[in-house]
């Protein structure tokens, strides 16, 4: 991958979080079977990117092949809901 992408897409998240309010839900694509090597390659941008720790991470891997991440300013006044909605969501998917 091009290695202006990973800072294009650090400037992107970056901007994105300029509201406290906003989270980020995302899943890693599994139809090429390439879903590991996403999920290690957007935790290195996250590390490489996360300026002042701004933004928390929480991660879940579904059925050992689905790799979720969500992602939420340290700010956000509804963090607390945030991350027990989605340990819920992840809970349900998993049983699935």
């Amino acid at each position: 991958m091009d290695f202006s992408t990973e800072y294009t897409i650090g400037a992107i998240v970056k901007n994105f979080f300029m509201n406290t309010d906003y989270s980020l839900l995302y899943i890693c694509d599994i139809s090429d079977n390439k879903q590991d090597k996403r999920k290690n390659k957007f935790k290195s941008w996250f590390e490489n990117h996360n300026i002042g720790n701004l933004i928390l991470k929480k991660e879940k891997t579904i059925k050992e092949l689905y790799h979720t991440t969500l992602l939420f300013h340290t700010e956000n006044p509804h963090k607390d809901k945030i991350v027990f909605m989605f340990q819920k969501y992840m809970e349900y998917l998993d049983e699935k």
